[in-house]
């Protein structure tokens, strides 16, 4: 059985981006971190288990956790709704959860 178009698996087909937009995409730590992580996670993805990743990759590992209210904010305004303009992910904000991730070429 076929899935129709609007029915998209989690890990679609790949984005084509510009190099000036892998540069943007790629311009922030939280960005690469979130990109690394839906690599290696099943999706949909909660906001609050995203930002844990994000977050213990750039604290110390006695830090980390301090500041996660923090990283899901910055995450939910900002990185996000960025990666989703930029077709790399479907970002269902009133969910709070990543429900599809496209790798970027």
């Amino acid at each position: 059985m076929s899935k129709s178009s609007q029915e998209q698996s989690p890990k679609a087909k790949s984005t084509a981006l510009s190099t000036s937009e892998q540069h943007e995409l790629l311009a922030t730590e939280e960005r690469r971190e979130v990109l690394e992580s839906l690599d290696d996670r099943q999706l949909p993805i909660d906001l609050e288990e995203l930002a844990c990743v994000v977050e213990g990759a750039s604290q110390p590992e006695d830090a980390a956790g301090e500041n996660t209210e923090s990283v899901k904010i910055e995450l939910h305004h900002m990185h996000l709704p960025k990666m989703a303009e930029m077709d790399v992910i479907d970002y269902d904000a009133d969910a709070n959860q990543v429900t599809s991730y496209r790798p970027v070429q």
